[in-house]
C-alpha cells in the first residue's frame, strides 16, 4: 500500500491513507482520512459493541419475557402475510428434508 499522509489523501479526495506506522494500539493499518482513526481500531470496536448490545438484548428479553412475548404477537399479527409464506416455505423444506432421511 502506497504510504500518503493525511493531507495529501485530502487532496486526492481518498477516505483512507497509510501512514505504515502503528496506531496507539498497534495496528499497522490503513486510517479514515476525515479523522485519523485507524480503521482495523474502527472494526474492533464495532465488534466489542455489537457483543455487548447482544448480550444487553438477550438479558433484557430473559428479564422481560411477558413484554417480548406480546411484541412478537403484535408483529406476527402485522406481519401475518410474511408470516404465512415464511411458514408454508420452511413446511415445504421440512418435508423434503424428512422424506430424504433415512429411518435410524
Amino acid at each position: 500500500m502506497k504510504i500518503l499522509t493525511q493531507m495529501e489523501a485530502e487532496i486526492l479526495g481518498s477516505k483512507f491513507f497509510f501512514t505504515g506506522k502503528p496506531c496507539g494500539n498497534g495496528h499497522i493499518s490503513k486510517r479514515y482520512t476525515s479523522c485519523n482513526i485507524c480503521v482495523q481500531c474502527v472494526n474492533d470496536r464495532r465488534e466489542r459493541r455489537r457483543e455487548y448490545l447482544k448480550e444487553q438484548s438477550r438479558e433484557y428479553h430473559r428479564k422481560h419475557p411477558e413484554r417480548h412475548r406480546k411484541l412478537a404477537k403484535e408483529w406476527r399479527l402485522k406481519n401475518l402475510d410474511y408470516v404465512r409464506r415464511y411458514m408454508r416455505q420452511y413446511m415445504v423444506a421440512y418435508r423434503a428434508r424428512l422424506k430424504t432421511e433415512q429411518p435410524i
